[in-house]
């Protein structure tokens, strides 16, 4: 599901304007390239039937948006939520019931890192959190 999603997002070019190929699984190489976005699962909860598990799946994911810019991370955070927010369908081989982002506090998170070599531009993080309901 989550390389469906990457493959998915490095084929968009409102993505990709900003980023380039710089979309990431679960963490940035080092030395890291910004604007970039990582991918991470926070948890996932199979379905049951009264036979035991079923097929349908539900992820909650988080979404990373790294820049050297507020208004690049963004953007590209927006860009993001734009073309996965309310999706159904078919990526790669993950037939989506529904990608949502949560309704509730929490579900978008702004940081700001400040700079290791104590100059003045840090990185900005924006992290945002999707329920991915789908079959395997």
């Amino acid at each position: 599901m989550l390389t469906d999603l990457q493959n998915f997002l490095t084929n968009q070019t409102t993505v990709t304007d900003i980023v380039g190929s710089q979309i990431w699984l679960f963490h940035l190489p080092s030395p890291a390239i910004y604007p970039a976005v990582t991918l991470h699962v926070i948890s996932t909860t199979q379905g049951h039937n009264l036979d035991g598990r079923d097929s349908y799946v539900k992820s909650r994911i988080q979404v990373d948006s790294w820049s050297n810019s507020y208004a690049q991370a963004t953007a590209l955070a927006d860009a993001i939520g734009d073309l996965i927010d309310g999706f159904t369908g078919v990526m790669g081989s993950t037939t989506f019931g529904a990608i949502l982002s949560p309704d509730e506090d929490g579900a978008e998170n702004h940081f700001y890192e400040q700079p290791a070599d104590g100059g003045n531009f840090g990185l900005y993080h924006i992290a945002s959190d999707y329920f991915c309901f789908y079959f395997e």
